[in-house]
């Protein structure tokens, strides 16, 4: 008896484990490339366009739902949250970026800064009753160069960005609540973001007193790119519950009886 009630509660207890992982889908239409050149982007005319779909990973498990701000004087009401680390990728631009990046980084500093966030803000506004909704996903590395000698400012910055401000949605004041990782990508499901990834690398001169000089040799694709799918990927312990709990179940059902022989 004992061995049917363990039985049932591991196969519960695996029906109940929530998916730590939860995969984004994004249909990227790569609509321009850009080079840097004289000091300015420059359109690469022989760029037709790529389609491709783009996957990101989050980790339900460290999202944050956030809490409810009341800017009575403004009279809005917003709530945000973040999340970090975000897998991203591949995309087909990746092998051509990254061989760019180091040509750029002549200093030869290591590679520093945020591995991905993905950062989402919902607002309801009173004056005009109408609701926002602000997604980004974006993954980024470069270094930040300070010479105290040459009074000189450099900036590289590789980047992949997805980014979303969706004005007039569709939500009254009650529905901005904080809200689990799933429930916060659904209001972007459908909706068509901007999409960017490149690099590039700025210098500044006195200490950031002139304006920003744009090095040679960088590059840049630009298009939309609309969320198509969102799934929730089963962590492990849950599976290995499951199959304990099958595997006592056979082994109850099928149990030998051995009967002593007189």
């Amino acid at each position: 008896m004992w061995r049917t009630v363990t039985t049932i509660l591991l196969i519960a207890l695996s029906q109940n484990t929530q998916a730590a992982i939860v995969n984004v889908d994004f249909l990227v239409d790569a609509t321009s490339r850009h080079t840097s050149s004289g000091g300015a982007w420059v359109t690469d005319t022989s760029f037709t366009g790529q389609q491709f779909t783009l996957r990101l990973s989050l980790d339900s498990d460290n999202y944050s739902p956030g809490e409810v701000n009341n800017m009575s004087g403004l009279g809005i009401t917003s709530v945000y949250s973040s999340l970090e680390p975000v897998a991203f990728g591949p995309t087909p631009f990746d092998t051509e970026i990254n061989a760019v990046m180091p040509v750029l980084d002549y200093h030869g500093n290591p590679d520093t800064g945020s591995t991905g966030a993905f950062f989402s803000e919902s607002s309801y506004n009173q004056s005009s009753n109408s609701a926002s909704v602000i997604q980004s996903f974006n993954n980024n590395s470069g270094f930040y160069y300070y010479d105290s000698s040459t009074r000189y400012l450099a900036d590289l910055d590789r980047d992949t960005i997805i980014d979303l401000f969706w004005d007039d949605a569709p939500y009254t004041e009650s529905d901005i609540t904080p809200q689990s990782l799933v429930d916060s990508l659904n209001m972007g499901m459908g909706q068509t973001y901007s999409f960017f990834q490149g690099v590039h690398e700025n210098y500044y001169d006195n200490f950031g007193g002139s304006p920003s000089n744009l090095l040679d040799g960088g590059i840049r694709y630009m298009g939309t790119a609309t969320m198509s799918n969102i799934s929730a990927v089963p962590i492990p312990a849950a599976l290995w519950l499951f199959t304990s709990g099958l595997i006592g179940l056979l082994g109850f059902t099928f149990k030998p009886r051995w009967h002593r022989q007189g």
